[in-house]
């Protein structure tokens, strides 16, 4: 490790992205209206991989890293009955949030062919979102952060044919 030493570096942290609202919500929403989560009623700030790819870039090019180890946050916290407001007003039609347990979220990611292991690691973060772990770490004064412009509203819009019928 000594040859490291006075190498910068920076490690971005970025919240959800919103292009998993494509990736794991573009069929039940397309073809039922709806989408499965068990976040409950916790907040998340969704931030757009192109803002995650802005912070990268000014890490790259600064002159000094500034902040080594950097939250990457979307503008707005939202929760997903929120995010389904937002579909529902961008699509023209009812979009829902049904709320299931930690334990149907974890069969769902088993249906895809995940390993028990990883399925159970990706439905915890439902978990910590319900219990407003997102919320607090973006919140918290003492985090750095890079806070995104995309908002919600514009990036469905950009995307909204992934969710029509």
């Amino acid at each position: 490790m000594d040859g490291l030493k006075g190498v910068e570096y920076a490690v971005l942290r970025p919240s959800g992205f919103f292009e998993n609202l494509q990736n794991y919500y573009s069929i039940p929403i397309r073809e039922g209206n709806e989408f499965p989560t068990a976040t409950e009623d916790g907040k998340l700030a969704f931030v757009a991989v192109d803002d995650i790819a802005d912070a990268a870039f000014n890490a790259l090019v600064a002159e000094k890293i500034v902040e080594p180890d950097l939250l990457v946050v979307g503008p707005e916290q939202l929760t997903y009955d929120q995010v389904a407001e937002v579909l529902a007003e961008v699509l023209g039609r009812k979009i829902v949030h049904k709320r299931i347990t930690y334990d149907e979220k974890k069969v769902i990611y088993t249906y895809f062919g995940m390993s028990d292991e990883i399925a159970g690691l990706l439905a915890n973060m439902d978990r910590l979102i319900a219990q407003g772990q997102e919320e607090r770490t973006v919140v918290n004064p003492e985090n750095k952060r890079y806070v995104g412009k995309v908002h919600l509203k514009d990036w469905v819009e950009k995307n909204k044919a992934t969710w029509m019928v």
